[in-house]
Order: C-alpha cells, then structure tokens, then sequence
C-alpha cells in the first residue's frame, strides 16, 4: 500500500512539472501528453491487472512487458524531442 501511494504521488509530481509555465519550450501537445502518461501511470498503479488485461488486448504477453515498451518508446520520443 505504502508503494502504491509513493507512486502516485510521483505521479501528481511530474503532473505538475508538466503544467508549470516556467519551462520552456512545452507546448499544448505535449502537455496533453504528459499529462495522459500520468492519468494512464496512476490506472496502472490503482489497478495493476487492467495493464494484463490491455497487454493480452494487444498482443503482448504480460502487463509488465506492455509497460516497459511504452515506457523504452516515451522515452525515446522525450530524448529525440529535446535533442539539439
């Protein structure tokens, strides 16, 4: 239980990170999709079988494989977006 709400509030934390107006360079698209990873990231925390359930959906064996693919793919879309 105590995990559950550490990741939460993690979550709200970069939540807020997103829609600050101090940082540069993020616009309405991105913030829309900062803040869909952190709606979809406290899904996954409160009901951890629905990311199974979604992962069997799509072709993917376990929850955990889905979530390290989005995971390996946001993060590569976030390292090309702020490359200079």
């Amino acid at each position: 239980m105590i995990i559950k709400i550490l990741l939460i509030a993690g979550a709200l934390g970069f939540g807020v990170l997103v829609l600050r107006d101090t940082v540069p360079g993020h616009n309405l698209v991105r913030r829309i999709g900062g803040l869909v990873v952190v709606v979809l990231g406290i899904v996954a925390v409160l009901w951890p079988t629905l990311t199974v359930y979604v992962a069997n959906a799509v072709g993917v064996s376990r929850g955990t494989d889905l979530v390290l693919y989005v995971f390996v793919m946001v993060f590569l879309y976030s390292t090309a977006a702020t490359a200079q």
